[in-house]
């Protein structure tokens, strides 16, 4: 499911079908390699089409255009660095694609009606009286139409725990939109994984012993409802054949924060507005812009009842830890 469908519709259905597929293997190279250089004639190139009709095609999937997609893309993974990192404002802009600081603070700016200095000062102040109340509060809204507010109802903090992840091969179908609206009304992962579930069988897969892993690339509080992403996954032993709108992805193996819990997609949005904003990893870690994780267990009557949230973190070294000691 993709974020637009502004296809025409008289495309023949094996056409548009095509296109789909092309503009998800663009998004993938485009997502592994965010933090750097990205043209336009890389992205074709991988989707097979000419740079100036592939641009065509990808705008009206999409919805935005390559540009408009990837600096937003950069930007709400600046507000990420921001939320859990001290590296300097300079520092993470430049990572995050941008040529200077005063770019940066104006497209922050601009997106979110306040500075990027601002925005850490807010979560100073926020931090503080989560620490002082001993509970959690939820954060809410973070727009230039929205500004940062917190939620009324204090929930108990959950434990996280620091762990190692495995390497894992993954088969997904991408989706659109707010995590809590994922699931049907009652709560039946059907929807979300049932094309897995038909092509896992097709490929003589145990549907008993797969593995659903959820990819939450979007922070809720930052990303437009309707730009969130959401892969729905299962774990397979390699790349198999395959084709829109199931595709590919390795995920690497590493340290994560765990936080587990019970209930459904509604706590993952819980989990972005605890972990990275009120919790910070420990000062010999930082977290790695990628998204959250979810391990999902089912019921029998394929109701999400309990997940485990994973947040990658990387092991910085003594040298990166000092210098970032004492930054604002």
């Amino acid at each position: 499911m993709m974020a637009s469908n502004s296809l025409p519709p008289s495309l023949r259905p094996e056409t548009a079908l095509r296109y789909r597929d092309s503009v998800q293997q663009a998004l993938i190279f485009l997502e592994e390699r965010l933090t750097e250089p990205i043209s336009l004639e890389q992205l074709a190139e991988v989707s097979g089409f000419s740079p100036h009709y592939f641009h065509r095609i990808f705008t009206a999937v999409v919805g935005e255009s390559v540009k408009a997609y990837i600096r937003r893309l950069r930007l709400e993974r600046a507000v990420g660095r921001l939320k859990t990192s001290r590296d300097t404002v300079l520092e993470i802009a430049l990572e995050s694609g941008f040529n200077t600081h005063e770019s940066f603070t104006r497209s922050f700016v601009n997106q979110y009606a306040m500075s990027p200095a601002e925005f850490r000062a807010w979560l100073r102040a926020f931090r503080h009286l989560s620490a002082e109340s001993g509970r959690s509060f939820s954060l809410a809204g973070l727009s230039n139409t929205d500004p940062l507010t917190l939620s009324r109802s204090p929930e108990p903090q959950i434990p996280v725990a620091i762990e190692p992840f495995p390497q894992m091969n993954l088969a997904f179908v991408r989706y659109w939109g707010p995590y809590e609206g994922l699931a049907s009304s009652s709560g039946s992962t059907l929807d979300l994984w049932g094309p897995l579930f038909e092509w896992a069988e097709g490929h003589q897969l145990d549907r008993d012993r797969l593995q659903l892993i959820g990819l939450c690339h979007d922070d809720p509080f930052v990303t437009p409802p309707e730009r969130i992403r959401f892969d729905a996954g299962i774990v397979v032993p390699g790349r198999m054949p395959g084709g829109y709108p199931v595709g590919f992805k390795r995920l690497d193996p590493g340290i994560c924060a765990v936080r587990r819990h019970s209930g459904d997609f509604s706590e993952m949005t819980r989990s972005f507005a605890y972990l990275g904003v009120e919790w910070q990893p420990p000062p010999e870690y930082r977290v790695r812009a990628t998204g959250i994780l979810g391990r999902y267990e089912l019921s029998d009557a394929n109701q999400i009842i309990s997940a485990e949230t994973y947040v990658p973190l990387k092991l910085i070294s003594k040298e990166q830890k000092g210098a970032r000691n004492g930054r604002i």
